[in-house]
């Protein structure tokens, strides 16, 4: 009974305009642009047309407005793990429940389990996570780049290096060439 009135309250302050539509490469650009204080499936995917060929998520718009957008910010054969994030003036009013919960029947629909983890001090994610269904499991240590920005990757190349007996090739140390 609590559970059916608690949608009901849901569903009475969502805006009649609001619609759930798969997260195709050009949305995860804009919501990467829009909702992101970095591209996070941009780094998560290395860029969207990775994430276009190998991954999937839900968007709920309201108009033309990115309200909460869900994805797995990786799948395996078996498991997709699940990203959710809800613009500041759209929160508190169930959206990201809703976008969570399609993401979800999809994983389920197409042979994966959902696997959701949040950081400590995020309430809401571990909220939203338990509405769904989840329970916590043993707490488990991430490392990570401050403000969860990328790694900066080598821009230098590698010659080839001489040939030596036995076919292999042997590097000097000096060529290292600025990219």
């Amino acid at each position: 009974m609590a559970r059916r009135d608690a949608r009901a309250r849901l569903a009475r302050r969502a805006p009649t305009d609001a619609r759930i539509v798969p997260l195709d490469r050009a949305l995860a650009a804009r919501v990467d642009r829009d909702l992101h204080p970095v591209p996070f499936i941009e780094i998560d995917w290395v860029d969207y047309d990775r994430y276009a060929r190998h991954g999937f998520g839900f968007c709920l718009l309201v108009g033309r407005a990115i309200a909460s957008a869900v994805y797995a910010i990786a799948v395996s054969a078996t498991h997709a793990m699940v990203n959710v994030f809800t613009a500041a003036r759209f929160r508190r009013r169930g959206f990201a429940t809703r976008v969570s919960a399609r993401f979800i029947a999809h994983c389920l629909e197409n042979g994966h389990l959902p696997v959701w983890d949040c950081d400590r001090v995020n309430v809401a994610s571990a909220a939203t996570a338990a509405r769904l269904g989840f329970v916590e499991a043993r707490p488990f240590v991430e490392l990570g780049m401050p403000e969860r920005s990328g790694l900066q990757m080598s821009r230098g190349r590698v010659g080839a290096g001489r040939a030596v007996p036995g076919g292999r090739r042997r590097v000097a140390s000096r060529q290292v060439l600025a990219g």
